[in-house]
């Protein structure tokens, strides 16, 4: 089904959003880069010049580092040494947008996606929230219509693992990998025992707020959209006049 997910992480006092499409990010995969992802971002909030809060924001990130640090650690997989090309959907969302607004809003429940979610809120205060959503391929009798539901680390990964029964038992982690699976045990005991879950509600409210482009994206990104969005545009002009 190719193992599609989503990775989003609100920060800078609420104002940023940084969200990425990945092919073959489940079960473990997905437990790794939720390890990874909140090991560096709590060690890099507990200095003064941090990369996410809105304090030192600008001297910190002048070049947008804070963007390019959170796609390498989406898309990266330290823990296997691997590395998975994302999709960046705030400039996917921004090149595809007709209404040619400022501002956009991310709906999870929309994006393709057969193998859950991820997001993390990094609020100013210092605390790090996160939730998992189990999709729609792992969660019994959830549509495509059905939105999220946040989990913690544990809950993830064991829906993972309730699909292999029977003939399939061979397939799961620990009865492939045991090494590996010791390791995301441990991940999953870091994750959930250090990190508080976002509740449902404060999900919905990541997601039904509005965001800026110019707080997501780099210039360079933007003007790189913009000419996308040009090239589009001319295209189905051309298209429209040939009809």
């Amino acid at each position: 089904m190719g193992q599609r997910s989503q990775v989003y992480i609100r920060y800078k006092n609420n104002k940023n959003l940084v969200a990425m499409h990945l092919q073959w990010n489940y079960g473990h995969y997905m437990i790794n880069r939720t390890y990874q992802l909140l090991d560096f971002i709590s060690k890099n909030m507990k200095d003064e010049y941090n990369n996410f809060a809105e304090k030192n924001f600008e001297i910190t990130n002048r070049d947008r580092k804070d963007i390019d640090i959170l796609h390498n650690l989406i898309q990266m997989n330290t823990t296997l040494g691997s590395y998975g090309k994302g999709v960046d959907l705030v400039k996917e969302k921004y090149v595809f947008d007709e209404e040619d607004k400022d501002t956009f809003k991310m709906i999870p429940k929309k994006q393709d996606n057969n193998n859950g979610i991820l997001v993390i809120d990094i609020q100013d205060n210092g605390k790090i929230k996160y939730g998992l959503g189990g999709g729609y391929e792992e969660v019994e009798n959830m549509t495509l219509e059905d939105d999220f539901k946040m989990i913690t680390a544990r809950k993830y990964f064991e829906l993972h693992n309730n699909g292999f029964t029977g003939e399939y038992e061979k397939y799961k982690l620990e009865n492939q990998n045991k090494e590996l699976y010791d390791y995301v045990m441990k991940q999953i005991d870091f994750i959930d025992n250090s990190f508080e879950l976002l509740t449902d509600k404060e999900y919905k409210e990541i997601f039904d707020s509005e965001y800026e482009y110019k707080d997501c994206m780099s210039e360079e990104e933007i003007k790189s959209a913009q000419e996308e969005k040009e090239l589009m545009k001319e295209k189905r002009e051309d298209f429209n006049a040939n009809e």
